[in-house]
């Protein structure tokens, strides 16, 4: 008989349903559970209402407004292709039905809280039928596991930066999850599989959650050996039935690029291919795990740890750690695996089961005079739980709220004012407020085209608001694109926000955006001490001084490797300014110049620098010490920045600026 079967054993021995423990350990989960539901709500409505909802709640807010609109089959422009193909996510369906209802998008990330509440409320009632089944625990015991269980859930990052990071089906499925696996372990299979039915409505990737109560099962004993192969078996078939029926295939994942080093030999990739791949190639597999080592122990050690030693937190630990951390690719390695992301938030109440189990056995073991070595790791796994709250919450509203409240008021007027049948084509990083539409896509990283699907399209660009992977200088030339573009005009800009309308004739093609102009517009910038004059033609549309001393434009940033460069730039000036050129990365001033008067007349100045070196890059936030993760790696470019200072004396006119290399002419 291994450990798995002595725990086992000595935690489901079943309830005593004529004592079903104390009155207190009824009350404890649901009023956590709300006090935390109401937390996640009011961060949420703060998080609503400056419009930081990006690309991925785009995609779900489209389809639920699709589907509440009647299309059986939506067509995702978000994604490009129909909204099935995106890992056959088809508990979408009810969301939408309900959106017809509540006629709201705020209902998604309403669900989104409530789910992630409700996994707490039932995790903490799976620790409370766990202490109580335990007849060696004193009371003061129980009562101790069940405040550590409370601290742990409570107490762990990563339910927060879920709830932070827009719209996933991955969270929505979470409780039904737990539902499930709290049911096998009560041996009530019945109930166990009609929660896996509803579980695998969220697709492909809740598919492989049901292999991991699988390998819970196995690992649990004999008695349970056949039940964790079914669960395999629906797990497996799901998979495979999934990839085999849905029309066109799945198109949420590329698994070729994600998990092809697996299986070489292979054009196109399955589930089934990598879990063989996984078997065939543990030097691989141990390789890319070791790199990803900080992720891994970051996602399972605020809930506890040792829980991954217990058959509840190994089987769905072992799949989910895996699936997220063997991806191969640096960045997306990086960025599946890191904890913040949403995608490992199932191992949580897991992880927090499995502690509590792996705590109870430790305290059988221990003899009287020794069990103040048990309270010292109690204590030491509630110390670790708060240095990853305290470490990993302040950077949540830096990170994921990075709207101003003066743009998130632009935003909101914008998105009233235009109606639903227009297309919105939007940079990533507010455009989940303006999915609920038939059309809308984004400017993807700095991708060079973007569908035109009716004849009148609304553009939304900001090189400065929210997350935004687009370097600043490919939206700046965006903005000068749209604004030279026949059949467009400006409607209204301000706190970084551009918005611009398009009428044409012409609909279902590409409109190319790969453009870079000689001359970026300096009107666009950052402008501490100027002003935007956006009268007359573009050409002459300029950045002017206010009369105040500071720079009358800044933040023109171009990502750029070391080398010799010129910067050129186009203004008129009655006073003398100085012209800067920063590598902002470094905070290192390459080249200050002061520039005469030009007596009012426009001139181009070249002003050659050489950038010697790259500077170490500002990582994302990644911890302190024992409590560090990996987040993706940063670009190995400078980014290189041009400011222009004025006294306020005398008229300053900005036209246009760009860093060109020195060996062009």
């Amino acid at each position: 008989m291994n450990i798995f079967d002595l725990v086992t054993q000595e935690t489901t021995g079943g309830l005593n349903k004529n004592n079903p423990g104390p009155r207190l350990y009824k009350v404890i989960p649901i009023v956590i559970a709300l006090f935390q539901f109401v937390g996640l709500l009011i961060w949420t409505l703060i998080k609503w209402h400056r419009y930081a909802y990006t690309w991925d709640f785009a995609i779900y807010y489209q389809a639920a407004y699709l589907i509440s609109h009647g299309h059986v089959n939506p067509f995702s422009t978000v994604l490009g292709f129909p909204f099935i193909q995106n890992d056959f996510e088809i508990i979408m369906w009810p969301i939408g039905w309900l959106l017809a209802i509540v006629h709201s998008p705020f209902l998604l990330p309403f669900l989104q809280d409530l789910a992630l509440s409700t996994t707490t409320w039932v995790t903490l009632l799976w620790v409370r039928d766990i202490v109580v089944s335990f007849p060696q625990l004193t009371t003061f015991e129980k009562h101790i596991l069940q405040v550590l269980a409370v601290i742990l859930m409570i107490g762990t990052p990563w339910v927060y930066w879920t709830a932070s990071f827009d719209f996933h089906i991955e969270p929505i499925v979470l409780p039904f999850v737990v539902l499930a696996g709290w049911s096998f372990w009560k041996n009530n299979r019945r109930m166990g599989y009609f929660w896996t039915a509803i579980f695998l409505l969220g697709g492909n990737v809740a598919a492989t959650y049901a292999f991991g109560l699988g390998v819970m099962e196995l690992l649990r004993g004999r008695k349970h050996f056949i039940n964790g192969l079914l669960l395999i078996i629906v797990s497996a078939s799901s998979l495979v039935a999934i990839e085999k029926l849905v029309p066109g295939g799945i198109r949420g994942g590329n698994l070729n690029a994600l998990y092809g080093y697996l299986t070489p030999s292979l054009q196109h990739v399955t589930a089934i291919n990598v879990a063989s791949g996984i078997v065939l190639h543990p030097i691989k597999v141990l390789n890319v795990l070791w790199r990803h080592r900080l992720n891994i122990i970051g996602e399972i050690s605020p809930s506890g740890f040792i829980g991954i030693f217990s058959p509840i937190g190994l089987g769905i630990g072992s799949v989910v750690l895996l699936t997220n951390n063997l991806i191969s690719s640096s960045n997306a390695g990086y960025t599946f695996g890191n904890p913040e992301n949403f995608q490992g938030i199932i191992t949580v109440p897991f992880m927090i089961v499995g502690t509590i189990i792996m705590l109870i056995r430790i305290r059988k073991y221990l003899k009287q005079f020794r069990l103040i070595t048990w309270y010292i790791f109690v204590i030491l796994i509630i110390c670790n739980s708060i240095f990853w709250f305290s470490i990993y919450i302040p950077p949540i509203s830096k990170q994921l709220l990075n709207i101003s409240p003066q743009a998130a008021t632009l935003l909101s007027r914008i998105n009233h004012m235009y109606a639903q049948r227009q297309e919105i084509v939007s940079t990533q990083a507010f455009v989940g407020r303006f999915a609920g539409r038939n059309s809308v896509s984004t400017f993807m990283n700095d991708g060079p085209s973007v569908p035109i699907t009716n004849h009148h399209v609304l553009f939304l660009i900001s090189p400065y608001q929210g997350i935004e992977a687009a370097s600043v200088d490919t939206e700046l030339a965006r903005i000068w694109y749209l604004a030279n573009l026949p059949g467009v005009r400006l409607i209204t800009h301000g706190a970084g926000i551009w918005a611009f309308q398009f009428h044409t004739q012409k609909i279902n093609y590409q409109l190319n955006l790969n453009l870079s102009p000689n001359l970026y517009p300096a009107w666009a910038l950052k402008h501490p001490a100027g002003q935007p004059v956006l009268t007359g033609p573009v050409s002459q549309w300029h950045m002017a001084s206010t009369g105040q001393p500071g720079y009358v434009v800044d933040g023109f940033y171009k990502r750029l490797n070391p080398g010799s460069y010129r910067a050129v730039v186009s203004l008129s000036t009655t006073s003398p300014v100085i012209i800067e050129v920063w590598n902002a990365t470094g905070s290192y001033l390459l080249r200050r110049d002061t520039i005469i008067p030009t007596n009012g007349t426009k001139q181009t100045i070249v002003i050659p620098f050489s950038d010697p070196k790259v500077f170490p890059h500002k990582h994302f936030f990644h911890g302190y010490g024992l409590w560090q993760i990996s987040p993706p790696p940063p670009q190995a470019k400078n980014e290189l920045e041009i400011r222009i200072w004025s006294s306020g004396k005398g008229l300053v006119n900005v036209y246009g600026l760009n860093i060109l290399s020195a060996n062009l002419n």
